[in-house]
Parts: structure tokens; C-alpha cells; sequence
């Protein structure tokens, strides 16, 4: 609701005004929805147009993911030295890092019964769960006699899950506004769908239910 207002505002102030930055904006709500579902924390990744700044997070993310794919075909020794004397790998890995141990404090604060009961629906909960009390006790022990996630592992875990996931979900969902923009027909069969479904609000069996709307996300899928 939060975009989709942000982008009623600028057609509302200027009516031939041209959304040009759709998947950036995809981006933006699929980190946003990962950080509330995943994490239970704002990324303020919708703040953009409110602010006039790009959020950091998502340029962090983005040069990360650029940078990897550039190291992928060199041997991984030469990788290894591109990104320790890279200045934009440092400083992305430095931002991503300050925000996921934001989320990791944030969890932290919760009470040990809060998480246990937040970890069958909670991502951030369930890696927090599983944190090692003794990082150093822990390094000391064979390797199968180590017990849960080192706090390094941790974030690496929430950063692959916010690179893997934002970046491909954003993509998808710029593709599927673009082609629902230009499928007029195949948007209403959508919108009668799931105003027939959802009438009493939106459930995991009834998502299940929207046939239609998941054969268009597949077709979305073969044309991207």
C-alpha cells in the first residue's frame, strides 16, 4: 500500500508523469516485505521517494551482487585479492553488515521464551535460536563437536537471503506490472479471482486456491 500510494502521489501531482525506475521500486517492496516478514524489521527501503535518497541497504546489496558476479569466472584465489583491495566491496559489505547486526540486536532484546515462540514463524528467530553462546569455546572444539551458528554465520545467512531473494522477486515483479500493464484482459480475470477468493481476507489455503493468478505468475516466469 505504501508504493502503490507513493506512486498515486506523482501521477496526482503531474498526470503524464512516466513511473522509469519500476524494478528498482519491485526491489525496494521485496526487501521491505522480507525485512517485515523474515526479520520483523523495517528496512525503510520504501522511504525513497518520501527522502529523495536511495537507500543504502539496496545499494549496498547491489553493488555486492555486481562484484560477485564479477569474481564467478576468475580463479578464486584471484577473487580472494579483488575483494580485499576493493574500496565498493568494503564499503558495501561494511553497510550490510551494520544493518543486519541492527536486526541481530533487535532479536537480541527479545526474551529467550519470545524467540522460542517466534521460531517456527520467524526466520530471524530461528537463526537467533540457534546462536552460539561462546563464539571462542566454540572455535576451539572439533569440527563435530561444534554446536549452532557463529555470529559471522548468521549474517551470512540473512545476506544470502536478502540478495537471492529481493533481487529475483523484484525482477519478477517488475516484469509481471509491465506485462499485466500491457494484458489488460489477463489483469481483470486476476482482479475477479481474487476478489472472488479473498473476500474474507487472505489466507495460506486460499493463496493456494488462485489457479488463474498462478498460471500467469508461471507464464511471467517463462517470458522473463
Amino acid at each position: 500500500d505504501k508504493l502503490l500510494d507513493q506512486w498515486r502521489l506523482k501521477t496526482d501531482m503531474d498526470p503524464n508523469y512516466i513511473h522509469l525506475n519500476i524494478v528498482d521500486q519491485c526491489q525496494n517492496l521485496s526487501l521491505a516485505i522480507f525485512g517485515f516478514i523474515g526479520f520483523d524489521y523495517d528496512l525503510q527501503t520504501l522511504d525513497e521517494y518520501s527522502t529523495n535518497k536511495k537507500n543504502k541497504l539496496r545499494l549496498a546489496l547491489s553493488d555486492f551482487l555486481k562484484i560477485f558476479l564479477v569474481t564467478i569466472p576468475i580463479p578464486t584465489f584471484l577473487s580472494r585479492i579483488y575483494l580485499k583491495i576493493s574500496p565498493r566491496y568494503r564499503h558495501a559489505m561494511i553497510t550490510i553488515s551494520t544493518y543486519l547486526n541492527q536486526i541481530i540486536l533487535q532479536e537480541q532484546r527479545k526474551t529467550p521464551e519470545e524467540i522460542d515462540e517466534r521460531k517456527r514463524t520467524s526466520l530471524i528467530a530461528s537463526l537467533i535460536g540457534s546462536l552460539q553462546q561462546d563464539e571462542k569455546l566454540e572455535a576451539i572444539k572439533p569440527e563435530q563437536e561444534k554446536k549452532g551458528l557463529s555470529r559471522r554465520e548468521v549474517i551470512d545467512e540473512l545476506l544470502l537471503f536478502l540478495v537471492a531473494g529481493s533481487e529475483t522477486t523484484g525482477s519478477v515483479l517488475a516484469w509481471f506490472i509491465y506485462l499485466m500493464s500491457k494484458n489488460p484482459r489477463v489483469q481483470a480475470k486476476i482482479k475477479a479471482e481474487l476478489a472472488d477468493k479473498t473476500q474474507h481476507g487472505l489466507t495460506i489455503d486460499q493463496i493456494d486456491s488462485l489457479i488463474y493468478l498462478d498460471y500467469v505468475i508461471q507464464e511471467v516466469l517463462r517470458q522473463k
